[in-house]
């Protein structure tokens, strides 16, 4: 017995790291500004002559007048809002590629001295072993 041997392509897949994309999320800081109108309230006390002398109302009597004075200061509080979203996905395309590579096989030649001018296949003829 002899055995034949031929070679076939068995091509197969691996997955092999072709890069990697980092994405990291920080915090940075930046001087912020805006402007504001404050206003402030102070009481003023002025003594001018009357315009009159005739005497209207209460005299004599014992009188207390408070005003609160008032100044406004900036308030500041902070908002936190989304401005925008980052969105890490993979994308998987498609593509065939064509693999090429040399196979093997054997092949037998039979020879027959009496056999060899009758009906001999051209490959045999062309003393191929």
């Amino acid at each position: 017995m002899i055995p034949l041997a031929e070679e076939t392509l068995i091509v197969g897949k691996q997955t092999v790291n072709s890069g990697t994309t980092t994405v990291r999320r920080y915090v940075s800081e930046r001087p912020g500004e805006q402007q504001v109108t404050l206003y402030d309230e102070k009481v003023v006390v002025e003594r001018r002559r009357p315009v009159t002398d005739a005497v209207t109302g209460e005299t004599f009597t014992e009188l207390t007048v408070e005003m609160i004075e008032t100044s406004e200061v900036p308030l500041v509080a902070k908002g936190v809002k989304v401005r925008e979203e980052v969105v890490i996905r993979r994308e998987r395309t498609k593509r065939v590629e064509t693999v090429r590579d040399t196979v093997r096989r054997d092949e037998i030649e039979i020879s027959n001295a009496n056999e060899r001018s009758r009906n001999r296949p051209a490959a045999l003829a062309s003393g191929r072993r």
